[in-house]
């Protein structure tokens, strides 16, 4: 029986994370390539993702170090101490910019778009949730003219308010430099959480078959009007507002029109460059608001 359940955990383990794994952006991207966003790959290898996981993890032990200490001059030697200091080897450290320079690279391939960066499963974008730049675009946000300094009532100002901190939270993830991308993979649990499951599956002495997807940002879409549908079968079976915290009225009014366009793009361009090859999936769509 116990031999059962590590066997299953491992099968399970391989189908999510294996290289095999058809819903990697590297698996599905070149069926998509003319329909998605313009994507380069960076590969990292195997004591890349542990110097990774390692930054992440030792980073985590002085956050929680100074959040338990209850002494304010105890709390200030610790960040004095490690403020200019980095948290690993020297030997990880250089592993570590050999990635930024690589992710710069491509980052700089497309000009001021900058770009958006994920693991080939899931992007850092809890990281960004906890940084400095997402208070300041959520400042931004609340500052423009279509702001809730408008809302007509308290429910047009929380509806408002909502938005801008959907909008802040994405547009946190849009990176100009190998640094910023660094700085995001390398304080995000998905990021750390994902590269420890792999190192499981994989083993030690296995080359990583882990790339860092890295996508041209659009500037021209509103996070608010995104969607993710589940298929089966190759068929849509349903759609959901990906942020469904963001009311949108107009979005509401059009909704049956809206859902058809869903529906039509998906049947005449997706399913049949996907279906046959991955049957079951889920599926982004990015809408303009015009429709």
């Amino acid at each position: 029986m116990g031999s059962f359940i590590v066997n299953t955990k491992t099968m399970a383990v391989e189908l999510l994370f294996g290289a095999e794994d058809p819903f990697r952006v590297e698996k599905w991207y070149p069926l998509l390539k003319d329909h998605t966003f313009e994507t380069l790959f960076v590969n990292i290898s195997n004591s890349e993702c542990a110097a990774i996981a390692r930054w992440f993890e030792l980073c985590t032990f002085i956050k929680q170090t100074v959040r338990f200490v209850s002494s304010v001059d105890d709390k200030q030697f610790i960040k004095n101490l490690t403020s200019d200091t980095p948290p690993v080897s020297p030997e990880e450290l250089q592993l570590i910019r050999s990635v930024k320079d690589r992710l710069d690279d491509a980052i700089k391939s497309f000009g001021e778009s900058g770009a958006f960066v994920k693991l080939s499963t899931r992007s850092p974008k809890d990281s960004a949730l906890d940084s400095m730049k997402m208070r300041e675009l959520v400042y931004q946000e609340l500052t423009t003219p279509d702001s809730i300094h408008d809302a007509r009532d308290d429910k047009e100002w929380e509806r408002k308010a909502c938005i801008a901190f959907v909008r802040a939270s994405c547009r946190c993830l849009r990176v100009t430099s190998g640094d910023e991308a660094m700085e995001l993979m390398t304080s995000s649990r998905r990021v750390f959480e994902d590269v420890s499951r792999i190192k499981l599956q994989m083993g030690a002495e296995e080359d990583f078959q882990l790339r860092v997807a890295v996508r041209k940002w659009d500037p021209t879409v509103e996070q608010e009007w995104e969607f993710r549908c589940f298929c089966y079968d190759g068929v849509m079976r349903s759609c959901t507002q990906y942020y469904s915290l963001a009311f949108v009225p107009s979005m509401y009014q059009n909704r049956d029109r809206l859902a058809q366009l869903i529906v039509d793009y998906h049947d005449r361009v997706v399913r049949p460059l996907i279906a046959s090859t991955i049957p079951n999936y889920t599926v982004d769509f990015a809408v303009q608001p015009d429709l």
